[in-house]
């Protein structure tokens, strides 16, 4: 075992002693610059709290796009328009959710907005263009939000998001 390894060992041993480490938390795999050999990981179990030396990378959707969380930050939003309430459902007093996903891109600007659940749904089949109305209108305006984008390492990085648009008669 080459003194890097040893080291890190020492460090978790230590640091477990002293209380802030479980004795079973999984370590960095450490590998030698000069012999290239690994240290070996110890497994954890994951019902127990991660350590400061856990690592978790950040997720990615099937586009590529990141996920908030793990490193990486949430968009901020720095403009957005409210939907319009159709007018159909504001005299039938009808309200409803429309769950809209979207990319925020590294300028901020929101992209493949659509909806994953709407307004429609349990709706009446006489009201449920009332609902894709709504579902319209909050794509609408979700194409105009402005966000400050999400970042990783420091850096702007494309964060995909899901919002809820609630439409509601007061």
């Amino acid at each position: 075992m080459d003194w890097i390894a040893k080291c890190a060992i020492g460090l978790a041993i230590g640091l477990a002693i002293a209380g802030s480490l479980q004795p079973d938390t999984k370590f960095f795999a450490l590998r030698s610059a000069e012999s290239g050999q690994q240290a070996p990981a110890q497994e954890s179990d994951s019902s127990k709290p991660a350590s400061p030396l856990s690592y978790k990378p950040p997720e990615r959707d099937a586009s590529g796009n990141y996920k908030p969380g793990n490193g990486v930050s949430t968009p901020q939003v720095i403009d957005r328009i409210d939907p319009e309430f159709p007018e159909a459902a504001s005299r039938k007093k009808l309200g409803g959710t429309s769950v809209v996903s979207f990319v925020v891109d590294e300028n901020g600007l929101p992209h493949d907005v659509h909806v994953v659940r709407s307004s429609a749904t349990g709706l009446k089949k006489k009201e449920q263009r009332i609902g894709q109305a709504m579902d319209e209108n909050a794509v609408k305006a979700v194409q105009q939000y402005r966000f400050k984008p999400g970042t990783y390492q420091g850096k702007p990085v494309a964060v995909a998001l899901s919002i809820e648009v609630t439409y509601r008669i007061y």
